[in-house]
Order: C-alpha cells, then sequence, then structure tokens
C-alpha cells in the first residue's frame, strides 16, 4: 500500500508544471535484512510482484526504479536480477541495482587497530571495493551507488576528506555499467562541533569544507595518481565488503652494478 500510495504522489508532482520533471524514480526497499531475501513473504517475492506492477504506471523511459541487495558477497542478487531483465524486458528495463557503500559498520578497522590511516580506505576503495561490484558489471547490469560518504568509523578526519572523496568519485566514474552515485546524507543538521560532518555533503563543500565543486576532481581513471598494481589480489566470487586491505610493499628497483 505505501509503495502505491508514493507512486501516486509521484504522479500528482509530474502533472504540476512546478514540480513536473523533479522525480527521476523510485526505490522499494531501503537495505532489507537478507535473511529474508527467499522467504514467504520475502524480498525476492515483493521485488517480482511489485516491479511489474509499478512498471505499468512509471514507464521505464522516464522513470529508474532502484533495487537494493543486502546480500555479500553480491552475487545471488545480481543474479536473479540479471535473470529477471530477461525473462520480463518490459517490466525490468531501466531497473538498477542499488549499491550502498560504506568504510564502517563493520568495514572500519577500529577494532584493534588502534589508530586510523588514510591508506586503509584508500586501498579499499581502489582496490577491493571495485571488485566487490564485479559480478554486477560481469552480469552488466545498471548500477547506482545508492549511499557513500567520507565515514570511517573512526572521528572525521578533515585532512583526509578530500583525498577520500576524490578516490571515491574517480571509482564511481569508472565501474562500467555505474549511472550515479548519491553521497549520505545532502546535510545533517548536526550541533556545532557534533559528530557526522563527514556525512553531511553540504558542510563539505567550499566555502564551509575543503571539498571543490564535483566537476572538479579528475575521474578519467580508477584513482589517478595511485600505483594499482600494488593492490592485494581478491577473488571477485568472495570478496566481501569487510575484507581488509593493505597496500603491497613497493619493489625496489633493481640497479645494475658497474
Amino acid at each position: 500500500r505505501a509503495m502505491r500510495r508514493l507512486v501516486g504522489l509521484i504522479l500528482y508532482y509530474e502533472s504540476n508544471p512546478s514540480t513536473a520533471g523533479v522525480v527521476l524514480g523510485m526505490e522499494l526497499v531501503n537495505e532489507p535484512d537478507w535473511n529474508y531475501w527467499d522467504t514467504t513473504p520475502g524480498i525476492r517475492q515483493l521485488y517480482e510482484t511489485m516491479v511489474p506492477e509499478l512498471r505499468r504506471v512509471l514507464p521505464a523511459r522516464r522513470y529508474a526504479i532502484f533495487l537494493n541487495f543486502m546480500d555479500a558477497p553480491r552475487v545471488e542478487g545480481a543474479r536473479w536480477l540479471a535473470a529477471m531483465r530477461i525473462r520480463d524486458r518490459d517490466s525490468f528495463e531501466n531497473v538498477v541495482y542499488d549499491a550502498h557503500i560504506y568504510h564502517s559498520y563493520g568495514d572500519d578497522n577500529k577494532q584493534g587497530a588502534g589508530q586510523w590511516h588514510g591508506d586503509m580506505d584508500a586501498c579499499k576503495t581502489c582496490c577491493r571495493d571495485p571488485l566487490t561490484l564485479a559480478q554486477l558489471v560481469e552480469a552488466k547490469l545498471p548500477i547506482v551507488i545508492g549511499e557513500y560518504s567520507l565515514n570511517t568509523g573512526f572521528a572525521g578526519n578533515p585532512d583526509f576528506y578530500l583525498s577520500f572523496m576524490a578516490d571515491q568519485l574517480s571509482a564511481w566514474s569508472n565501474i562500467p555499467g555505474t549511472v550515479g552515485s548519491f553521497f549520505w546524507n545532502f546535510h545533517i543538521l548536526r550541533k556545532p562541533g557534533s559528530w557526522y560532518k563527514e556525512m553531511s555533503l553540504l558542510e563539505l563543500l567550499t566555502p564551509r569544507g575543503p571539498i571543490p565543486p564535483i566537476s572538479k576532481f579528475n575521474v578519467t581513471s580508477l584513482c589517478p595518481g595511485r600505483d594499482l598494481t600494488l593492490c592485494p589480489r581478491y577473488d571477485p566470487m568472495t570478496v566481501m565488503p569487510s575484507d581488509d586491505c593493505v597496500w603491497q610493499p613497493a619493489v625496489p628497483p633493481i640497479i645494475p652494478a658497474d
């Protein structure tokens, strides 16, 4: 019922000249518990029932439908969506796999780490995170990074904000099939000096923060300026979004003897 009411609101906005065109799509469920993927009722059943119904009133040429999957590794959800895009092409056209990527919530290296270091997150972003999406890329799915931010599980680190944002934007721009990304959140109403500035985009952007306009970032390649030959190896079928990432030591050049 809630989804049908939301569709009604979307159509109302579209019919109003002052709000027409502002809604690009809708998501059915945010971060559903994967334990309920195959139950009855369950997530899979919900998606298979509601996507065709919503598509009849939200045409694919105008609206995306975003489906969030919380399996790890990202294998089963990707295979299911790829199969549905073949089985029911009309209903599942412009249905986008929504991936949320954070370096916290169990992936912050905080326990036992003692001290945070930016190389941890650079390694995760440049080496590990693209491989957590490899099954989606192989299935040729449209992908949206529906949530990401600059949080790491440690207290915010302003000296790191710029490089972390640059690495992430370059990653999202160079993963095949990615149609866009959403920073979480646009603006958090924080008390002065409180936590979570690293999750409040409006406070991070200039002039209030160190991050320039997004259009100024170099996203022509994955993590430009970093030596990706030093990335550790992962198996795309088993890599988890909480796996540690440590850059490999650089091999010193061999200097021929005189």
